[in-house]
C-alpha cells in the first residue's frame, strides 16, 4: 500500500502500527454501512476511536501527508487530526478540501484542521467557485465553523450570503443541508438579516430550501 511513497522509517513505523491498529478496532457491520462514502478501505472504525488512536502518535506532516494519500476512511480523518496546524498552509487546505468526497470527511477536515486557520473564510468563498457538489457543501460547513471560532470580515460574511441565496434551492442535500448550518451559524451575528433572508426564500421551489427555512427558524426561536 505503501511503496509507491517515499518517507523517513519513523514515518514507516507509525503507518504500520496505525494499520495494525486500525485493523484490531475493525467493525465489519460498520464497514459494510459505510460502503456509500465510496473510500477503497474502510474498517468501520468509530469517530471517538480513531481520535483516541490519533492521539498516541506525534504530530507529523510527513505522516499526515501519507495518511492522506492513502484512499482509507480511517487514515484521511487521522491525517487531519495529525498534521500540525502551524505548517498547514492555503495551498495545501485549498488542496486537501476538494479532495474531501463525502460529508463526514469534509466536516472531519473543517473542525480538526482547517477553521482554526486565518485563512478558513478565504477559503470557503474559494471553494464557492467550484462547481462540484462537495467543495460547495464543504465551503459552508467550514464558514460556519469559521465564524464561530472569529467573527469573519463583513465583506466574505457577505458574499456567503449571496451564493446562499442560490444554493438554498439546490437538490442536492449536502449543499442545502450545508447551507441549513450556516445560516444558524449566521444567526447568531446578524439575527434579522437571517430571518430576512429565509422570509424572502419561495419554499415551493424545492422541498430541501423549506426544510432549510424551518430549521433554521426553529434554531433561532430556541436559541
Amino acid at each position: 500500500m505503501w511503496n509507491i511513497f517515499k518517507f523517513d522509517q519513523e514515518t514507516s513505523n507509525d503507518l504500520a502500527a496505525i494499520k495494525k491498529y486500525l485493523i484490531a478496532s475493525m467493525n465489519g457491520v460498520v464497514s459494510s454501512n459505510m460502503k456509500h462514502l465510496g473510500y477503497k478501505l474502510n474498517y468501520g472504525v468509530s469517530l471517538p476511536r480513531i481520535k483516541e488512536l490519533a492521539s498516541r502518535f506525534k504530530k507529523s506532516e510527513s505522516l499526515a501527508d501519507c495518511l492522506w494519500k492513502s484512499d482509507c476512511r480511517e487514515m484521511k480523518i487521522m491525517a487531519t487530526l495529525l498534521h500540525p496546524k502551524e505548517a498547514f498552509d492555503k495551498k495545501k487546505a485549498l488542496k486537501w478540501a476538494l479532495e474531501c468526497t463525502n460529508m463526514e470527511l469534509a466536516e472531519q477536515f473543517s473542525i480538526n484542521i482547517a477553521a482554526e486557520k486565518d485563512f478558513a473564510p478565504e477559503l470557503a468563498c474559494k471553494l464557492l467557485e467550484e462547481k462540484e457538489v462537495m467543495p460547495r457543501a464543504l465551503a459552508y460547513i467550514l464558514a460556519a465553523m469559521a465564524e464561530k471560532t472569529t467573527p469573519m470580515a463583513e465583506k466574505e460574511f457577505s458574499l456567503l450570503l449571496e451564493k446562499a441565496e442560490t444554493d438554498i434551492y439546490s437538490p442536492e442535500a449536502p449543499i442545502y443541508s450545508s447551507v441549513a448550518r450556516f445560516l444558524k451559524q449566521a444567526s447568531v451575528r446578524e439575527k434579522e438579516k437571517t430571518l430576512h433572508f429565509i422570509e424572502n426564500i419561495d419554499t415551493k421551489k424545492s422541498p430541501g430550501c423549506a426544510w432549510v427555512c424551518e430549521e433554521v427558524r426553529t434554531y433561532i426561536e430556541y436559541r
